[in-house]
């Protein structure tokens, strides 16, 4: 007595289900004499565990300095390749609104009162709240601007 091929396993993951063969007595004698044993076989399908997201890692730092940025962190698929949505979730970062340099000040600082001579005026860097920011007087070439010209009239 031959078997057949067993059932295809239809269980899903963590689902315990059976698989099943047969098998005819082909003895030409009377029906089911001179053979042993059942007629069909069960058998447990293999089962395997659901794939399953790990827990998300960090945030990742934001991708601006000041203003608004982004944020990004992963998960991965733990056994399997097929977990059901994303692996890696977005969000907005806003940090402290960005500096700029703000309005030139008018001319003063001239070296002569009348003819030619050489005047400076100065800009703040600041941010929105109006706040001049710590080392701005580092950055000279933009703080100052220099001019060679006349004063006015004599």
């Amino acid at each position: 007595m031959e078997w057949t091929a067993w059932t295809v396993c239809t269980n899903k993951c963590d689902e315990e289900s059976f698989r099943i063969r047969n098998r005819v007595c082909l003895y030409r004698g009377m029906a089911h004499t001179g053979c042993e044993g059942p007629a069909q076989d069960q058998s447990s399908c293999p089962t395997h565990t659901c794939p399953t997201w790990s827990d998300w890692g960090d945030w990742s730092v934001c991708s601006a300095t000041c203003g608004q940025g982004s944020q990004h962190r992963i998960r991965s698929c733990e056994n399997g390749v097929d977990c059901p949505g994303s692996n890696r979730e977005l969000r907005f970062c806003q940090l402290a609104s960005c500096p700029y340099w703000d309005e030139w000040m008018t001319w003063s600082g001239c070296s002569v009162t009348c003819g030619i001579g050489i005047c400076e005026r100065r800009r703040r860097c600041v941010t929105d709240d109006l706040l001049n920011l710590p080392n701005s007087e580092e950055l000279d070439d933009a703080l100052f601007e220099v001019e060679a010209g006349p004063a006015g009239d004599c």
